[in-house]
């Protein structure tokens, strides 16, 4: 690149680095310059040592920039302006002759390393210049992120005017980046080769101070946004809180207006519960004072029944003397004659229904005692029965004595029967043989007894 694509102010100038310096046609130029730092970085081994025996060893550098720091083959092409670290397959187009002439290993690192180790000052003039081929937006990019492209005033880029590798830059993408970084497209020269033209930029104080502003802008204009957007979360936050609030006040209402609801229907139910109560208490009071009565009647049946037992007990020991007088009449009747052992028969059977009723009494007793309810009843059937077996003893007590012998015959023929076993249970009546006319002996009923007392 010839010294007239570059504007030099009045006085000495600050660095110019120059990278892809290849044989450097400009190098009278810049020495002319006096430049206070020179640096010609050249990846082709011979370049590198045609351009150190011109110059200082401390200006060149033999290297190939690019992002990861190592060693990488390094394309030399029989158009050797054209040499890069890519494969030329995408030139193939534009020149159908391109050929690799050897590939030689080269070393690679980042541009920004080269500058931590030497250092620009910033405040004189420095130039920067890039004919790296596919490599532009990279080193560009590289330079942006570590902050040293804002200490070159000037910046000089050979680039194709399309993108022949992938990843390299043209003057339209290259431009978009520098105007962003407050760099001014001075001048584009395409008169020595069309296909690549050199982009000439300048840095345009104006436009740092713009660009400053509106990184600030953006700065302020993020720092509103977010706490635009934090004001928004806390809000929406605070309206989330106050609808669940609200959601829950308004549940804890339905709650409560549920629950005062059922308090007072709980009320009404009460009040109901308690007029139902005190009307029991008054049914249970009265109830209580005929309970009173009838507990006063039952002691008065009591005290008859007690009476009556009394009676019943006077009456069942003269009952049993009845029976001794009639088993010594029974007895005499069977050393009299042979038919005396039919009366004696006559006479165990009659004793042994009045035993019967004897037992019977004592249970129906024993049931009047308790079932207070049927005291009434039963005594009644029961004195009748007592009654109806005085009788019949005092027939027969007055009979044995009287009637003849023949007479005892037939009364023994006809017996009354005598339940043998549980007083409830009917006992089945002997066939019954005609009776005599002179006296009949008629047994105790006892069914009609037993008939009243079940029911």
């Amino acid at each position: 690149m010839p010294h007239p694509y570059l504007k030099f102010p009045a006085g000495p100038i600050g660095a110019i680095v120059h990278v892809g310096a290849g044989l450097c046609d400009g190098l009278d130029s810049y020495l002319a310059s006096a430049p206070t730092q020179l640096l010609l970085i050249e990846p082709n081994p011979q370049y590198a040592a045609e351009l150190a025996r011109k110059t200082a060893a401390d200006v060149v550098l033999e290297q190939a920039i690019a992002p990861q720091k190592g060693q990488a083959p390094f394309h030399i092409l029989n158009f050797a302006d054209l040499s890069c670290l890519k494969a030329p397959d995408g030139l193939r187009d534009l020149l159908p002759g391109i050929r690799v002439v050897k590939t030689p290993m080269v070393d690679t690192g980042p541009l920004s390393d080269i500058l931590a180790r030497t250092p620009l000052d910033r405040a004189r003039f420095n130039t920067l210049v890039i004919e790296a081929v596919g490599e532009e937006l990279a080193i560009l990019q590289d330079l942006i992120d570590t902050g040293h492209l804002a200490g070159f005033k000037q910046i000089a880029l050979r680039m194709g005017r399309t993108p022949y590798f992938a990843g390299a830059g043209t003057p339209d993408s290259v431009k978009t980046l520098l105007d962003a970084q407050g760099y001014r497209l001075e001048t584009v020269f395409a008169d020595d080769d069309p296909d690549w033209p050199v982009s000439c930029f300048a840095q345009d104080p104006l436009m740092l101070k713009n660009n400053a502003l509106q990184d600030e802008l953006a700065g302020v204009k993020a720092a509103a946004a977010a706490e635009l957007k934090t004001a928004k979360d806390t809000a929406e936050q605070d309206a989330a809180a106050t609808a669940q609030q609200i959601a829950s006040l308004q549940a804890e209402g339905a709650e409560l207006r549920a629950v005062l609801a059922k308090a007072e229907q709980d009320k009404a139910a009460t009040a109901q519960q308690v007029s139902t109560l005190q009307s029991e208490a008054l049914g249970l009071r009265d109830a209580h004072a005929k309970t009173l009565q009838d507990l006063e009647t039952a002691q008065t049946q009591l005290k008859a029944a007690q009476d009556q037992q009394q009676q019943f007990d006077t009456r069942i020991a003269a009952a049993d003397t009845q029976k001794a007088d009639l088993n010594t009449a029974l007895s005499e009747a069977r050393n009299r004659e042979n038919s005396a052992l039919a009366d004696l028969r006559v006479s165990v059977k009659m004793q042994s229904l009045v035993r019967a009723d004897f037992d019977d009494l004592q249970q129906r007793y024993q049931t009047l005692l308790q079932e207070k309810t049927d005291q009434e009843d039963l005594l009644s059937q029961l004195t009748q029965k007592l009654e109806s077996a005085a009788r019949h003893l005092r027939l027969m007590s007055s009979d044995a004595a009287e009637t003849p012998v023949s007479a005892l015959d037939e009364a023994v023929k006809e017996p009354a029967a005598v339940p043998k076993a549980a007083p409830e249970k009917t006992p089945k009546k002997p066939p019954k043989k005609p009776a005599p006319k002179k006296t009949a002996v008629k047994a105790p009923r006892k069914d009609s007894g037993k008939k009243r007392s079940t029911s």
